[in-house]
């Protein structure tokens, strides 16, 4: 297959696929390296097409996805913990009823730093554990000693009173 057609087919599967898929699932499917996979992407976020990097693979941002959340309203939070309160801060999240949209964090040097998430169940957010687990690395939130911003997602008030609650019991919640 050549590289245009590949791309070109890459970019009908994501426009087809409403998870995320791995560079090395795409790669295997291609029957190419997850570097060429990678490369791809690169050039068809270039060319204008609104390729999301998930810690669960690649999605393509579809206007559809924010017309089913267009009922939930949004609201920023700001946090500060440090790796070992990772996992009771995404369960309190999405167990109260929200959706982790992104995280981000403001850096000295290269101003805001934001990276979608999109945790919306204990299975999404074991999933984000599992691969810092694995990959050891770093939170986006060490580079700002713990202080980040999540954008969530709650279906009503209700449910984003029990998460700030929650959070509070926690000790999250960050208050300068």
């Amino acid at each position: 297959m050549e590289t245009k057609q590949r791309r070109e087919e890459l970019l009908k599967l994501l426009q087809m696929d409403i998870k995320p898929m791995s560079a090395n699932n795409i790669a295997e499917r291609f029957g190419v390296s997850r570097q060429i996979i990678v490369g791809d992407i690169a050039l068809l976020r270039a060319a204008g097409h609104d390729i999301l990097a998930t810690q669960s693979g690649y999605i393509l941002n579809k206007s559809d996805q924010e017309d089913e959340d267009a009922d939930k309203d949004s609201y920023i939070l700001a946090c500060r913990h440090d790796k070992g309160l990772l996992e009771a801060e995404l369960y309190t999240i999405v167990d109260n009823g929200g959706i982790l949209v992104n995280v981000s964090v403001d850096h000295p040097m290269f101003g805001s730093i934001v990276q979608p998430l999109d945790i919306r169940s204990r299975f999404d957010a074991d999933a984000f554990l599992s691969k810092v687990a694995v990959t050891g690395a770093s939170l986006l939130s060490s580079l700002a000693d713990g202080a980040h911003l999540h954008t969530i997602r709650c279906a009503n008030p209700d449910a984003y009173r029990r998460i700030l609650s929650g959070l509070r019991e926690l000790g999250i919640l960050y208050t300068k």
